[in-house]
């Protein structure tokens, strides 16, 4: 008896080392680029920040949390791994302190005023702002019935000026008499931008999208993430032109849950990607970074709620072959910027959408379908939504027999 009692107080005592074990594994790492002392080469403390999320994000192990200060971060963050059930990987804003995460760079040099109006202002758009990655030379993916050729006619970038997104125009003559406008001609790096009177280059703070994707994995499947209290602008993503068979053009939003599972996506603002704001499915129906095609059953489960995703060329939530995704409590409104006429354009589309919940929305001022479902919404519901003043219906079913509530 003495002999089991002491197993038992080994076996209880190894299993409270290997818990009081896990527990002291979870860490909270620092990201503060405000900091004079931060480093991405930092233990990531309160003390001795880490500068970037991307940082932040390569250590990140299940059970840590990542903990950013206000600041604007410019950064693409790419999630090593995923968490588990038990212990997820949180991405946490510091609440009520404001935190930019920017798909854009800053122009603060090199401008000088066109020949033709003081109001135009040129700058050569140089390759050291882009990387592998320039927006302003790849043409926007056009797809039958737009009534605009859209791939002949306009880019991927993005102009900002004092936060306020420009137009782009197809020729000079248009960009001299339109302010809040800009040209960029085929041929060459010349920016031309036509500022609003009484602003320049010289008193306003202008900015420019240079990356594809804002927060989103390389890696296709990870779980149990969370991401929560952000503000994600100005990302220069593609118009997913044939997703589903197209790895080119893949559902790709700013933020993105990479083909994953069980993430947790609240509390954000996702706003002024040059097309999609949030992807949340299988993204492609072909291999992409070499991995394979998930099952539905392994992507999915995600909670999106209490975001204000708006203002995006395109639409603001896709997602394709993903099940039991939660759409709750989000304000969508102004997608579809760009005015594309063509499919993909919604406040919420989504295809494959199997045994989810859209529900307590405010879905409004969309220039498309409130919400579009396309091909197989089995076991669905869509309630408690107010979809108000988009452009064409409300709620848009097609390709699907259902059941759908």
């Amino acid at each position: 008896m003495k002999r089991f009692n002491r197993s038992i107080v080994y076996i209880f005592a190894t299993f409270t080392a290997c818990v009081l074990c896990d527990m002291a594994v979870a860490r909270t790492l620092v990201v503060d680029n405000g900091s004079a002392n931060a480093a991405d080469s930092n233990a990531g403390t309160a003390t001795a920040p880490l500068k970037s999320i991307s940082e932040a994000a390569r250590l990140a192990e299940p059970g840590d949390t990542v903990l950013v200060k206000a600041g604007v971060y410019r950064e693409r963050v790419a999630p090593e791994r995923g968490g588990t059930k038990e212990q997820p990987i949180r991405y946490v804003a510091e609440s009520g302190q404001g935190v930019f995460v920017k798909g854009s760079e800053v122009l603060d040099g090199g401008w000088h005023v066109s020949k033709d109006t003081s109001d135009v202002w040129a700058v050569e758009l140089k390759s050291s702002l882009f990387g592998d990655y320039t927006p302003f030379e790849i043409p926007r993916a056009a797809k039958f019935p737009d009534f605009v050729e859209w791939s002949e006619q306009h880019s991927l970038g993005q102009v900002f000026v004092d936060g306020m997104l420009l137009v782009q125009v197809l020729d000079v003559a248009q960009l001299n008499t339109t302010p809040g406008t800009w040209f960029k001609g085929k041929e060459g790096a010349t920016l031309q931008v036509h500022f609003s009177a009484g602003s320049s280059p010289e008193t306003s703070l202008v900015e420019v999208s240079v990356r594809e994707r804002i927060f989103a994995p390389r890696k296709r499947g990870l779980g149990y993430i969370t991401v929560e209290g952000f503000v994600f602008e100005h990302c220069a993503n593609q118009y997913p032109k044939n997703f589903w068979m197209a790895v080119e053009s893949a559902q790709a939003g700013a933020v993105g849950c990479g083909s994953g599972h069980h993430w947790v996506i609240q509390n954000n603002v996702i706003r002024y990607a040059n097309t999609v704001g949030l992807d949340c499915g299988s993204e492609t129906g072909k291999k992409l970074h070499g991995e394979p095609i998930p099952t539905v059953n392994a992507v999915g489960y995600h909670v999106i709620r209490n975001n204000v995703i708006e203002d995006n060329g395109c639409t603001g939530i896709t997602g394709w072959m993903h099940r039991g995704t939660q759409i709750t409590g989000n304000v969508i409104q102004r997608n579809n910027r760009l005015g594309i006429m063509s499919w993909e354009t919604a406040g919420i589309k989504l295809h494959g959408f199997y045994d989810g919940v859209i529900k307590d929305n405010l879905i409004r001022d969309n220039d498309a379908w409130g919400i579009w479902l396309d091909n197989v919404y089995k076991g669905s519901r869509i309630e408690g939504n107010v979809i108000i003043s988009n452009l064409w219906g409300g709620v848009f079913l097609e390709m699907g027999n259902g059941p759908l509530v």
